[in-house]
């Protein structure tokens, strides 16, 4: 009975492999693979996995003094990286609206210009006409 007693941990103090995988920024399956890896350990398997605390701790420590694996890189600059793409692409928008607007105003007046150019060539055939059969009335 008192091995049993030696053996059991406070379990209190543990983490969940999906509370371990949000303090550290990681997914779920990338826990797992830490712990397949031997970089952290299981204190209980029963149930569910369970890590301890402290251990969990230590290895944030160790990923937050590398920038790149810091929970804060891996999570929340994915948002604002995301935001950025948002932004981006809202600008591209904006830009392509206005060219299509800028465009769409030429090809207006371009098409007012020859509208003009077609009545002035219509005027001026009617009144070549007109004096045609002023020409013929006479001859007459």
């Amino acid at each position: 009975m008192a091995k049993k007693a030696e053996i059991k941990r406070d379990l209190t103090n543990c983490y969940t492999v999906r509370q371990t995988a949000q303090l550290l920024g990681l997914t779920v399956k990338r826990v797992r693979q830490l712990l397949n890896e031997g970089k952290l350990t299981r204190v209980a398997t029963d149930p569910i996995i369970l890590i301890d605390q402290i251990e969990v701790i230590e290895f944030r420590k160790v990923r937050e003094a590398d920038p790149r694996k810091s929970p804060a890189y891996s999570t929340y600059n994915k948002k604002t990286d995301l935001d950025k793409l948002v932004e981006q692409f809202t600008k591209t928008i904006e830009l392509v609206e206005q060219n299509n607007r800028r465009a769409l105003e030429m090809s207006t007046e371009a098409s007012k210009r020859v509208e003009e150019n077609y009545l002035r060539q219509i005027q001026d055939l009617q009144a070549e006409l007109e004096r045609a059969r002023a020409r013929r009335w006479f001859k007459r």
